[in-house]
């Protein structure tokens, strides 16, 4: 799924930027204590740190950063031992972390760091917290999903095998129910205790993105043919199919109130659609290689993506154009 792609800098001073060529390698201005952003590496993941007007970043082998939404100046980091990290959370609590290295251990929080280490897990990827930080999810390279209960000392761990190889695993905003979608269109919805509640196939088409309504009554389905699905929690029944145009939905999240969905894919826009049937709201190109990460702002109109050319941009849903670029 992750794909190199054209790299674009961006120097960022105190509010305001200035463009430099594509293609040019450039240094952002270091911030707190001597914080080095790096531009050059191509964003995977953003999740949003609790009210603080930042965001903590995985950008390619370079590890994880918490970067400030204001300036753009990399505010922390956490160190990865110079391996390569192939998924990292942060639970939405603001005080819970989660990263993914090879080979096979998970890390449970940044100043109480724990580690799970055992020989017959391979690298797992694709993390998931639940909001509280109390669970974790993740899928090993033997296709088998993983949750640990982060509450017990050391953490046990309760593997799951599907139908199918999963792609993709997400927590409920509530954190009792998991919904995995895998690579042969097999979505299914899991308790916290590993139980299924339903599974149902829609096509053939590998799982690419997943996203929970705010209420946690919808669940959306982003897929390689560039379909967006949105179906019923309870039961996993259809409500209504979008076509992007996009060959494949890298990322998608709902807007706080539950009203809108951003999309992004490798067409490298932003899209805005309707939550409650999927019409296209707003599209917005800009960024030079695929968009694979998105997240609303808490205003509930702007939109925080990242991409593979390694820039972070800020968008306004509602006028349909470009804030800022970082």
């Amino acid at each position: 799924m992750l794909l190199c792609g054209g790299i674009a800098a961006v120097l960022v001073i105190v509010g305001w930027s200035v463009e430099v060529e594509d293609w040019q390698l450039t240094t952002a201005m270091q911030a707190g204590a001597e914080a080095k952003a790096r531009p050059d590496q191509p964003i995977y993941r953003i999740d949003l740190a609790p009210d603080e007007n930042a965001a903590w970043i995985r950008r390619g082998d370079s590890g994880i950063d918490k970067v400030s939404l204001a300036t753009g100046h990399v505010l922390d980091s956490i160190p990865t031992a110079g391996q390569y990290v192939p998924d990292a959370a942060h639970s939405r609590d603001g005080r819970v972390h989660a990263w993914s290295t090879a080979p096979r251990f998970l890390t449970i929080s940044r100043d109480a760091v724990i580690l799970v280490d055992e020989a017959e897990i391979d690298t797992i990827e694709n993390v998931s917290l639940t909001s509280n930080g109390s669970r974790a999810a993740a899928i090993d390279t033997f296709g088998r999903i993983l949750i640990w209960n982060l509450t017990e000392s050391p953490p046990s761990r309760n593997p799951l095998m599907l139908e199918a190889i999963p792609q993709h695993v997400e927590w409920s905003p509530d954190g009792e129910r998991l919904v995995a979608g895998c690579g042969n269109g097999l979505v299914s919805l899991l308790r916290s205790d590993g139980r299924t509640v339903w599974a149902r196939n829609y096509d053939q088409h590998s799982t690419t993105a997943l996203a929970w309504s705010p209420g946690g009554a919808c669940v959306v389905v982003g897929q390689q043919g560039g379909d967006i699905i949105a179906l019923n929690a309870e039961d996993g029944a259809l409500r209504w199919r979008s076509r992007q145009d996009s060959i494949q939905v890298s990322a998608v999240t709902f807007s706080p109130d539950g009203e809108r969905l951003a999309v992004s894919g490798f067409d490298r826009s932003v899209v805005v659609i309707s939550a409650g049937d999927g019409r296209r709201l707003q599209r917005m190109p800009g960024h030079y290689d695929m968009v694979s990460a998105l997240q609303f702002l808490p205003d509930g109109d702007q939109i925080l993506s990242g991409s593979l050319d390694g820039t972070l941009r800020i968008w306004s849903a509602s006028a349909g154009r470009q804030l800022r670029k970082m």
